[in-house]
């Protein structure tokens, strides 16, 4: 896959092109990327491309700093292993987004990239204002001779899905629902520090990640979880939060995985969130935190059939 930020360096011929911050990759933008192989199949000479941000349109206009479900590093690494020929992480600004909705078709969509088939869901809009909608973009498609396809919704439990509501999901705790809307586990990743080693001294060894500034986080707790070590998918506990009882203040996110006993420090893991267990909580002695860890170890191995 070949990177690129900066789309006035683009140069091709021939593309089937889609375009959004794509925050999750979901079920819904998933859809979207199956259009992009359908056509990639059809015809070996087109390049499939997705056009994305760093940063949503709504933070660059509020000067606010959002959370996202996937980091930009996250996404680059699920393109790519989906197989797409060119991923243009756009740098956006306020001058990018007042560009009319006119101009980005013919400068960029046409000129640049050869479009020959642009996809988008329903509730697509781009260029300045949000004035292209995708009636728009289907009736100007068809001025610089490339189709325009609509995906429909896809919807879980009667409601669209869509990354707000995800992330909505997300800070409610209610991760195996926004896993289902995913289509994917939420996940943080992360390199392993030295810890206090407190977990060692209880008989429970864990590794410690930091999550990243603009992770999108569920409410302190524990989790039961997988962690991704070695491409190897390892059930364990999590626990995100700032551990209370032994007086913690910087919020982080520590894993208990099951029968194993290797050296991770200064490795990279991906931790999986699977499903809640039970709120962060403050005990009276270490003798009770060991006790209820040993009770959540039960439970997640219960769950999983471990």
């Amino acid at each position: 896959m070949i990177l690129m930020d900066n789309i006035d360096n683009c140069s091709i011929k021939k593309s089937v092109v889609a375009l959004g911050k794509f925050d999750g990759v979901h079920l819904g933008h998933q859809a979207i990327l199956e259009e992009l192989k359908k056509e990639k199949n059809r015809d070996k000479e087109i390049k499939t491309v997705i056009i994305t941000f760093s940063i949503s349109p709504e933070a660059v206009l509020s000067d606010k700093k959002l959370k996202y479900i996937m980091t930009d590093r996250e996404k680059r690494e699920y393109f790519e292993h989906s197989g797409i020929d060119y991923l243009i992480n756009i740098k956006l600004d306020k001058k990018f987004l007042n560009i009319s909705a006119q101009d980005f078709v013919k400068e960029y969509l046409s000129e640049k990239l050869g479009a020959v088939k642009v996809v988008c869901g329903k509730n697509f809009r781009f260029g300045r204002d949000r004035q292209g909608t995708t009636d728009f973009l289907s009736n100007i498609g068809i001025k610089f001779g490339f189709e325009t396809k609509i995906v429909d919704y896809v919807t879980i439990e009667k409601k669209e899905i869509s990354s707000t509501r995800i992330r909505t999901e997300i800070l409610k705790g209610n991760i195996e629902l926004a896993n289902k809307m995913l289509g994917h586990e939420y996940s943080v990743t992360g390199i392993v520090e030295h810890g206090r080693e407190l977990g060692r001294t209880l008989c429970f060894p864990t590794i410690n990640i930091q999550p990243p500034d603009d992770k999108i986080l569920p409410p302190n707790g524990v989790y039961i979880s997988e962690c991704v070590i070695s491409e190897k998918n390892r059930v364990g506990v999590t626990n995100l939060g700032i551990k209370p009882t032994v007086g913690g203040e910087r919020i982080g996110i520590e894993t208990n995985i099951f029968d194993y006993s290797g050296n991770l420090y200064g490795q990279e893991v991906t931790v999986r969130l699977l499903k809640f267990l039970r709120e962060e909580k403050k005990f009276e002695s270490i003798y009770e935190l060991q006790e209820q860890i040993k009770k959540d170890i039960i439970c997640a191995k219960k769950e999983m059939r471990y």
